[in-house]
C-alpha cells in the first residue's frame, strides 16, 4: 500500500504490475492469461539470492517495441546487511508467458536505498540503454535514517540484456552535482521512429518558485553512456520556464490533501514530482516530442493536472503546449499519466475525487489540432469508484500508467480504486480507448 499500478501493451498482451506481483491479459479481450505471479520466481535462488527471495515492489513495466521484448523490474531491499538491488527481467520474445532472462543489479552505491525507480526504453544507436532514475536515501551499515541523498541515474546495457548476455550498468550519483535533484524521469521512447544515433536520453524534473527557485520551471538533463568504456556523461540543466503553478494544494509542505467521499481522511497527492511516464516520440528529424504531467493546486484544497507537450524542431527543446486541467471547482484530479499517439493526440488518465465522489478513474485529452494550451476532449469517467481509502495511511498511487499499443492509436491506462471504504481495500482497473483522427 499503495499498489503502484502500472503496465504496458505489446505482442497482443497487456502486462500489469502492482506491489508485488504481475499478471498477463489478452490485450483485445481483457481475459487474464496468467498470474498473479511473484516476480521473484523468475530469479535464480543461488546466483541471484536477493532478487529470488525479495518481492519488495516499486515495480515498472515497459514493452520494448524496437526489440519486441518485455522489461519488468522491482527493487530488492535487505536492511539487515544492508544490501540493495534492482531486479530486472527481459522476456525472450514478445510472449510474456514464456521464458525470461533475469538480472540482479546490485545498486552501485550501497550506502543509499534505491527508491522510486522509473525506467525508459532508449534504442538510440551508440546510446542504447534502459535508463532509470532513482531517489536516494541514506541507509548504510552505520546508520539507516533515510536522510535524503539526492538523485541517482542508471543506464543498463540494453543490447546485452535483449540477447541474454552478461550485462553492465553505469551509475551517476547526482547528489554531489546538486543535492536538491530528485523526482526525475527518464524519457521512454514510443512509436515507429527511433531516436537518432548517439542521441542522449533526457532526464527531467520540475521545480517551483515556492521552493526557492527563480521561477516555476522544468529542468532537462542529457544522459549518454559508452558501453565500450562504461563511461557516462550527464550534462545540464536546460531550464524551461513554465506558466505559473503552485505545487502546494492545501498549504506549504502538505501533500495529504485530496478529499474523498464518506471519510475525513485525505489522500496523498504526491505533488512533489513528475508522474510516470515521460514519453518521447520522433515524428521526423525536426519534430521530436515529449509529454508529461504532475499535480498542482487548481484552487484551495483542489488538485489539478499540469501537463506539458515539449517539442524539438532541431534547435532544442521548448514547451509547445501546457496547461492545468481542472474543468470545475469541485473535484480533484491527480496521480495522472499522459501519452501521445501517432496522430499527435494527447490522452490523460487520472484519479478523480471530491467530498461527494469516491475516488474514480477518468480520462480527458487533446486532439492534435486543438487550440494552444487546451484540452478539447471532455472528461469521461471510465470507472466509478465504490469506496474511499479510510485509515491512518492516506496513501494513493504512487503512480499510474498511460501507454500506447503498437498500432500507434490505442491507449491503455491502468489506475487504482477502492473496492469499499476501508484500509488495504484497493483494486485496479485497465481501460483501452482511441482518440479522434488516429487511423489504425
Amino acid at each position: 500500500m499503495p499498489p503502484d499500478p502500472n503496465g504496458d501493451v505489446g505482442g497482443g498482451y497487456y502486462l500489469q504490475m502492482v506491489n508485488v506481483a504481475f499478471a498477463i491479459f489478452d490485450a483485445d479481450t481483457g481475459a487474464k492469461v496468467d498470474g498473479p505471479i511473484f516476480m521473484s520466481s523468475l530469479f535464480d535462488p543461488g546466483a541471484q539470492k536477493l532478487c529470488a527471495t525479495h518481492d519488495d515492489g516499486d515495480p515498472i513495466v515497459v514493452y520494448d517495441e524496437y526489440a519486441d521484448v518485455w522489461v519488468i523490474s522491482q527493487f530488492a531491499l535487505n536492511f539487515n546487511k544492508p544490501k540493495f538491488a534492482e531486479c530486472i527481467a527481459v522476456s525472450h520474445t514478445s510472449d510474456p508467458t514464456g521464458t525470461w532472462f533475469a538480472y540482479q543489479f546490485d545498486y552501485p552505491n550501497q550506502n543509499v536505498l534505491n527508491d522510486y525507480p522509473k525506467f525508459g526504453v532508449w534504442p538510440a544507436a551508440n546510446n542504447s540503454a534502459y535508463f532509470a532514475s532513482y531517489n536516494q536515501f541514506r541507509c548504510n551499515s552505520s546508520v539507516c535514517d533515510f536522510a535524503w541523498r539526492g538523485a541517482g541515474a542508471l543506464a543498463y546495457e540494453r543490447d546485452a540484456m535483449i540477447a541474454g548476455d552478461p550485462a553492465g550498468q553505469v551509475y551517476v550519483n547526482l547528489f554531489g552535482t546538486d543535492p536538491n535533484l530528485g523526482g526525475q524521469l527518464p524519457t521512454d521512447a514510443d512509436g515507429p521512429s527511433m531516436p537518432g544515433a548517439n542521441q542522449p536520453n533526457v532526464f527531467m524534473q520540475f521545480d517551483a518558485d515556492e521552493w526557492g527557485y527563480p521561477e516555476d520551471q522544468l529542468e532537462l538533463w542529457e544522459f549518454s553512456v559508452d558501453w565500450d568504456t562504461d563511461g557516462a556523461t550527464f550534462v545540464g540543466p536546460q531550464i524551461l520556464e513554465t506558466a505559473n503553478f503552485n505545487p502546494w494544494i492545501c498549504g506549504t509542505n502538505k501533500t495529504y490533501c485530496v478529499p474523498q467521499k464518506g471519510t475525513k481522511t485525505k489522500v496523498d497527492a504526491l505533488n512533489d514530482r513528475l508522474m510516470y511516464r515521460l514519453q518521447y516520440r520522433r515524428f521526423g528529424a525536426d519534430d521530436e516530442r515529449m509529454v508529461v504531467t504532475h499535480t498542482v493546486r487548481a484552487s484551495k484544497g483542489q488538485a489539478g493536472l499540469r501537463w506539458y507537450e515539449l517539442m524539438d524542431d532541431g534547435t532544442g527543446w521548448e514547451i509547445a503546449n501546457q496547461g492545468t486541467y481542472s474543468p470545475d471547482e469541485k473535484k480533484s484530479r491527480w496521480m495522472g499519466s499522459v501519452a501521445m499517439d501517432d496522430a499527435g493526440n494527447i490522452a490523460a488518465g487520472y484519479s478523480l475525487s471530491s467530498k461527494k465522489i469516491f475516488p474514480s478513474i477518468a480520462i480527458a485529452g487533446r486532439t492534435a489540432g486543438a487550440a494552444a494550451n487546451t484540452f478539447d476532449l471532455a472528461e469521461r469517467k471510465v470507472f466509478k469508484g465504490p469506496g474511499s481509502e479510510d485509515g491512518r495511511y492516506g496513501r494513493w498511487g504512487d503512480y499510474s500508467d498511460m501507454t500506447v499499443a503498437e498500432d500507434g492509436c490505442t491507449f491503455y491506462y491502468t489506475q487504482q480504486y477502492y473496492k469499499k471504504t476501508g484500509q488495504w481495500k484497493w483494486a485496479t482497473r485497465i481501460v483501452s480507448f482511441q482518440l479522434p483522427g488516429c487511423a489504425v
